[in-house]
């Protein structure tokens, strides 16, 4: 039976994603792939 609950409150990593394009003087990262979150959220880039 499905009822209400709390979604969305856990990390999620998408791997495989590639860097396109550095433009520092726009302070924005091009990113070829899927980023998980809403819009104006903080996303976080490991290697």
């Amino acid at each position: 039976m499905r009822m209400a609950g709390h979604m969305g409150n856990k990390r999620v990593k998408s791997i495989n994603n590639k860097v396109v394009k550095i433009m520092p003087e726009d302070n924005a990262i091009v990113v070829k792939g899927s980023v998980a979150g809403h819009n104006g959220t903080l996303v976080i880039i490991e290697k």
